[in-house]
């Protein structure tokens, strides 16, 4: 009996002991990336800084791969909540790309990991142009390079010269200018300008042009473009004088690259070829604004409208159809009688239409919806040439033609007001008629538009642009 007391008493303290020998279940910290936050962090070539954002139950540490020297991480420890760290990538000027896997743990085998990649530099350093012709009298060739980087260049041809040191330092942007010497020979030549930035090379091709070719210059060159804006009008008109004014505006917008001519179709300043024009533009009511023969704009109610819709349409000419003719013309008056002569310089072969106009500014008259004491200016007085144009045939690139005018003065005009209005209309060809201004209505039965015009003082000569 005693025996068995003492065996229950063993047993149970047996179960006792060991039941005080049970571990507690283990519970693992918690870290995971924030909702939004992806595991990937793309940094940009040239350094970029980004941030992570996580949330941790313990207090957590970030390990960066010892061979990530690149990049920088702050803070690299904190307490358990809401966190976040920033994550700072040097910029990569190696030539590989590189990646690393950064680990925000909370012991060794509780942790999320975030991969950085970074693509490898790519240097900028590119030319705007890689080649310019010269004339055979020598001048300037202008070369614009862009670059951030350190680079040097080296000249291949003795009769090109630099201004500036071989030398240069990392820059956005540089324009070098190289002097080239006249030719004496009766060949073109080419010479090269080395631009080194490293392993990197871009090269510059100077072209200068036989001795003996100065005169076909002009062909080589972008003219002074100018638009022409065309106004049909009258004195009798009380809407009119909004329609100047817009165009004005439009004139100075354009700083110099827009002619103006004021068509009065009837009244005290009629122009007697008046009709055939409204008939080519098919007017139908005073004022209408035409823009190179293209366009036509209404009188907007707000002259900002009107001046903005004409800037446009220019606009829109000179980038879709740059000119193919160059203007210059001298003249001169004496005893009521005007003679002018003209000359084109024609890159394209095709057929072209000039218009001569004489124009009187500084008319101080009636104007209804202004006052009696108006300034009337661009008003078209005479056609020396037919008025919508004569056409002339050029069967060659690169023509210059002459075309001499005259006409009486009318004896209502000042003398001292004239001016002199030349503008060359051309084929549209394959080409359609752009349409690209809301504000514009677009002729589509017209086959040309007007490719350059220009305008100078009577008696003052022009030269080429």
């Amino acid at each position: 009996m005693i025996m068995k007391k003492v065996f229950y008493i063993l047993l149970i303290a047996v179960a006792a002991g060991l039941s005080g020998c049970t571990p507690e279940p283990e519970v693992k910290p918690v870290i995971e990336l924030a909702y939004s936050q992806k595991d990937l962090l793309e940094m940009s070539s040239g350094g970029e800084e980004k941030t992570v954002f996580f949330t941790s139950d313990s207090d957590w540490y970030v390990e960066v791969p010892s061979e990530a020297g690149w990049l920088e991480v702050a803070p690299a420890e904190g307490l358990a909540g809401n966190a976040r760290i920033k994550v700072i990538a040097d910029a990569n000027m190696d030539a590989d790309d590189r990646n690393i896997q950064l680990k925000i743990c909370c012991s060794e085998d509780v942790y999320v990991t975030v991969t950085v990649t970074q693509k490898a530099y790519v240097p900028t350093f590119e030319l705007e142009e890689d080649s310019k012709s010269i004339s055979a009298a020598g001048g300037t060739a202008e070369v614009n390079l862009f670059t951030d980087v350190d680079y040097s260049y080296e000249i291949e041809a003795d009769w090109i010269k630099g201004s500036e040191s071989a030398q240069s330092k990392a820059v956005r942007r540089y324009m070098h200018f190289f002097s080239v010497d006249p030719n004496p020979y009766p060949e073109p030549r080419t010479g090269t300008v080395e631009f080194i930035s490293g392993r990197n090379r871009l090269t510059f091709t100077i072209t200068q042009r036989a001795a003996g070719t100065e005169g076909e210059d002009w062909m080589y060159d972008a003219f002074k473009d100018r638009s022409l804006a065309m106004r049909f009008t009258a004195d009798w008109c009380g809407y009119c004088p909004y329609m100047a004014t817009a165009f004005e505006s439009a004139r100075a917008s354009l700083g110099g690259s827009l002619e103006v001519v004021s068509i009065h179709g009837s009244g005290g300043l009629e122009f007697a070829d008046a009709a055939r024009l409204i008939s080519r533009f098919k007017v139908s009511g005073f004022p209408t604004g035409i823009i190179d023969s293209r366009a036509s704009i209404p009188n907007y109610s707000q002259t900002a409208t009107t001046a903005t819709a004409a800037v446009d349409v220019a606009k829109e000419t000179t980038e879709n159809f740059p000119a193919c003719t160059g203007i210059a013309m001298k003249s001169s008056q004496k005893d009521g009688q005007l003679t002018a002569e003209v000359t084109l310089y024609i890159k394209e072969a095709d057929y072209y239409r000039v218009t001569v106009l004489l124009l009187e500014d500084d008319i101080i008259g009636y104007q209804n919806g202004a006052s009696s004491n108006y300034e009337h200016d661009h008003v078209a007085r005479v056609s020396l040439s037919d008025v919508k144009g004569d056409v002339i045939n050029i069967e060659k690139d690169g023509t210059i033609w002459t075309g001499n005018y005259s006409c009486t003065i009318p004896e209502y005009c000042n003398p001292d007001n004239l001016r002199l209005l030349v503008y060359v209309e051309k084929p549209f060809g394959d080409r359609k008629n752009v349409k690209g201004v809301p504000a514009a209505e677009y002729y589509d039965y017209g086959d040309t538009y007007v490719d350059n015009c220009r305008s100078a003082k009577v008696g003052a000569d022009a030269a080429l642009e």
